[in-house]
This record gives C-alpha cells, sequence and structure tokens, in this order.
C-alpha cells in the first residue's frame, strides 16, 4: 500500500524506523527530512515532521482565526515531532503538549511532483466560542481547514495530488477534500456539538475566578492561564454537569455568528444536512461493535443516579426540556434495553449497548439515512467486530472484553509506546493488511474493495436503499439493516419528538 499512496497527518504515523537525511525545496523554504523504512514490511518512504503550516496560536491568538506560515531562512530541519496541542494523555496520565502546535508530518513512498498520489489527512480538535468577535469559536477547527488550504498549495512537492485529498473526521473545507472516512462519530452526534458555548465560556471564567459579563475581557483573562490550567478546569466544569448522553467535554464544535470572520459552522449540523448543503463526495464511516466498553467502566460508579435520572440520556440534538415528556421518554429507554431490570454490574452488556446507541451508533445511522437522499456519491457503510487480544484503546483504559471505540486504530497506526505491531502471520497482522487496504483503496479509488487482493477479497457495495454494510471481521461479509431493531427505535423517538 506504501508504493502509490502518501500519508499526511496531525500526528506521527509510525509504522516505520528512521534511517537517512534527505532536503526537499517547498514555498517556504528547504526541509530536511528522513528516509525510513517501514517496521511491518521494511518498504522505504520519507518522512518530513513538524513541518509549519499556521503561525503560533499563543496568548490571546489561541481563541482566533490561524494566519498562514510564513518562510523561513535556512534548511528547516523536519526531522522530529514537535508539540502536539495540549490535551490529557491517557498512556502518561498527565496533561501533554503546548500552544505552540500547529505543524504536520508529512510520509510518502516517492519524492516526484509528477506522482499525483492520493493523500490521506488525519485531524485534531478545538476550544473556546463567546458567540462574538473576541472568540467566535470552532478556532481548532479553522486549524484544520488551514492545514487543508496548505495541503492543497504543497502536497505536490511531496508527490501528493492536491484533488486525490481523503479526511478521516469532521468534515472541513468542502472544496478542499474529496472524499471522507468517519470512524465511530458523526458531526451530529450528541457530545460533538455546543449548543450554549457562551455560557460554557463565563462558566469557565467563574471556575477561574474571573468575574465578567463582558467578552473581551474573559477571554484576555482566560489567555493568561496555561493550558494545563484551562483543560484541568474544564474537566472540573464537566463534573457539575449531566454527561450521562456522552458529552464527556465542555468545548465543542458549535455554530458561529457571522461577524465578518471566515464562518466555519453557520447552522447546526442537522440543517445542513437535510439542506445539502455538503460535499458531495464518496463516504466510508462506520463503527466498532463495542463503542462505549470503557465508558460503561468509568460510568458504573454512579448506578443510582442513572437508574432514578433515565431521562438524562437522552441525546441533547432531541431537545426535549418538558420534565413531563423527558421522563416519559427515559422510561422507554429503561424499558426497550433493560425490560423490568435496572442498570446494575449483572447488565453491563445492555448498559453497553444503549451507552453505544446514544453516544455513537444512532447518529452515525441518521447521518447516514440524510446523506443518502442529499448526495448522488457513493456511501460505504461498516462495523469492525474484529476482537483481538490487544486493543489500542482496551489497552489504555484497561478493558478487558469487546471492541471498543477506537480499537481499531490498532490496525492503522504503529504506537512507539504500546508498541502493537503484529507478529508476522498471526490474526492480528491480517487484519492489519485487510484494514489498510480497505482505507487506502477508498482514498485512491472512492471504492473500499476497488482492488481485491488475498486481503480483501470480496466486493463493499454501497449502502443504497438495502442498507447494506459492510462486517469487518477475521473474515469480511457483507450483510444489510445494521443493528436494525435497535436503530428503528431511535428512528421512532427521532420522528415522533422532531417530526
Amino acid at each position: 500500500m506504501w508504493l502509490d499512496k502518501l500519508v499526511f497527518c496531525a500526528f506521527a504515523l509510525a509504522w516505520a524506523e528512521a534511517q537517512q537525511n534527505v532536503q526537499l525545496e517547498v514555498p517556504q523554504g528547504f526541509l530536511k527530512g528522513l528516509k525510513a523504512s517501514t517496521v511491518s514490511q521494511d518498504k522505504s518512504y520519507y518522512s518530513f515532521k513538524g513541518i509549519p503550516y499556521a503561525k503560533p496560536n499563543v496568548g490571546l491568538e489561541k481563541f482566533q482565526m490561524p494566519e498562514a506560515a510564513e518562510a523561513w531562512e535556512g534548511t528547516y530541519d523536519a526531522t522530529y515531532h514537535r508539540s502536539s496541542c495540549p490535551l490529557f494523555c491517557t498512556i502518561q496520565q498527565d496533561m501533554i503538549g503546548e500552544e505552540d502546535c500547529l505543524y504536520l508530518n508529512v510520509y510518502t513512498p516517492i519524492l516526484d511532483k509528477d506522482a499525483r498520489m492520493a493523500v490521506m489527512v488525519w485531524f485534531h480538535g478545538g476550544f473556546l466560542n463567546t458567540g462574538d468577535e473576541s472568540a467566535p469559536g470552532n478556532a481548532g477547527l479553522k486549524d484544520q481547514v488551514m492545514a487543508l488550504k496548505w495541503v492543497k498549495d504543497n502536497i505536490h512537492y511531496f508527490g501528493g495530488c492536491p484533488n486525490r485529498v481523503t479526511i478521516f473526521g469532521q468534515d472541513a473545507g468542502a472544496s478542499l477534500f474529496n472524499a471522507a472516512i468517519q470512524q465511530s462519530g458523526s458531526a451530529v452526534n450528541t457530545w460533538a456539538i455546543s449548543y450554549n458555548p457562551r455560557e460554557v465560556a463565563f462558566k469557565l471564567g467563574k471556575k477561574l475566578d474571573i468575574e465578567t459579563d463582558d467578552s473581551a475581557e474573559l477571554v484576555a483573562k482566560l489567555a493568561e492561564f496555561s493550558p494545563k490550567e484551562l483543560i484541568s478546569a474544564s474537566e472540573e466544569l464537566m463534573k457539575t454537569e449531566n454527561t450521562m448522553n456522552g458529552r464527556f467535554m465542555a468545548f465543542l464544535p458549535s455554530v458561529e455568528t457571522d461577524l465578518g470572520q471566515e464562518v466555519f459552522l453557520p447552522a447546526d449540523p442537522w440543517t445542513l444536512l437535510k439542506s445539502g448543503k455538503i460535499a458531495d463526495v464518496p463516504v466510508m464511516a462506520g463503527i466498532t461493535a463495542d463503542e462505549s466498553a470503557f465508558f460503561v467502566q468509568m460510568m458504573l460508579g454512579n448506578i443510582d443516579q442513572m437508574n432514578e435520572h433515565f431521562e438524562n440520556f437522552l441525546p441533547d440534538d432531541l431537545n426535549v426540556t418538558d420534565s413531563g415528556q423527558r421522563k416519559e421518554l427515559g422510561d422507554s429507554l429503561k424499558s426497550f434495553y433493560f425490560g423490568d431490570k435496572s442498570i446494575s454490574t449483572d447488565t453491563t452488556k445492555e448498559f453497553m449497548m444503549m451507552l453505544d446507541d446514544v453516544m455513537f451508533d444512532t447518529a452515525t445511522a441518521l447521518t447516514l439515512d440524510v446523506l443518502s437522499t442529499r448526495i448522488s456519491s457513493p456511501i460505504y457503510e461498516y462495523i469492525f467486530s474484529y476482537e483481538a487480544p490487544f486493543g489500542m484503546m482496551k489497552s489504555m483504559f484497561h478493558v478487558e472484553d469487546g471492541v471498543a471505540h477506537g480499537d481499531e486504530m490498532t490496525y492503522e497506526f504503529y504506537s512507539n509506546a504500546l508498541k502493537n505491531l503484529p507478529q508476522s502471520g498471526s490474526p492480528a497482522e491480517k487484519m492489519m493488511r485487510t484494514f489498510t487496504t480497505l482505507l487506502t483503496n477508498f482514498a485512491k479509488n472512492g471504492n473500499p474493495t476497488s482492488h481485491l487482493d488475498d486481503y480483501v477479497n470480496i466486493n463493499w457495495e454501497p449502502r443504497g436503499t438495502e442498507d447494506n454494510y459492510m462486517e469487518i471481521d477475521q473474515d469480511l461479509k457483507m450483510k444489510q439493516g445494521l443493528l436494525q431493531d435497535r436503530l428503528d427505535f431511535w428512528k421512532n423517538m427521532y420522528r415522533n419528538v422532531l417530526g
């Protein structure tokens, strides 16, 4: 797969080991990179790490639009990773990263400006919105758009084609990509958008002893705090909020007020989807079999409150404010998933199914239902069901069973920390080959089974009117009607509540 595509990431893709220096010229200046070999098949490729695509967003600028990076003098050392953006690292159990983090890592099997290889891009997220010019919102997502603009302008120097760009994750800059892969999520997930960003921003201010009702003053004072202080305060803030429906993060993408700036999200995702204001590109989207496996362990310490308030599991986008209706819908949830039982350590399977649907499965299904009536490009749906002794996310969260949220990344990316390279000839190695082939086939041709081989040996039919989907397990299987009964329950609820 490495010989005819280019991989471009916002973090380190590393099925590889470094070997020798190489040099490349781009409009910003000269880059020094590395020639390396993949750790799994010993295939040569070139890496250029830590390339600045925007000026550092620090201080007050951290909540604003990014600006394109300037040229540098001499040769830029792109042989090592720069800092990630601030986040809590599960492996290290500590805050890591810096505000100065707007860098790209580019990996390519060949340095030929005429190669026109397919390009794959992986992304990170965003932060604050006060609803006005002080912090108009979606700064992290606008960083992603800036990164895509850099790709559009520069990727041909690395052998990539600017018109063959596939993004992994949330839609960003429709003219800048040509296909999209959604792994375990969509823009309409209940945890994927904030409906009250201004209120949350001022709550964060109060948590940090900032007493003001002026946005400019709030943003200026928040900018004085370190990333670690802001993240810690955000986590403390969420301890007082309802997180039963999966909203564990304080700051999320949000609808922006048009104040003359470049607007990323002019309306809520449902409105944009239904209006057809979306990119008509091939889509590959799916879920893992047990998305909420590690969330279940996190939430079982609060059983009494959950059993008393099933209405708090309702997704926010249902917008149910009447207490009587909320109670009625909560009771219907309990009845559907648990019957006459309750949440307990004896009903973790039922609890996991409900959380899967609340947090991941329903939003993906509803999104694909709407997409299928709004775009002409093919949609490929999947469920990742392969359970191995080692899973990337299960390992980090100490979960023993299930195919957890993010476990499929075990077969996409190598982690130096987790050492997840499968043994030669093992079922896990077969899955690595199968899954990466599906992804790269899609990036190259808009069809995950455009080329059949020993690992990908059946045709993947588009979703269509028959709800076709691929089960990605030790063997690939085409099926119809993914989680039909459960998703019909949710579709009926949305239809009855929202019309």
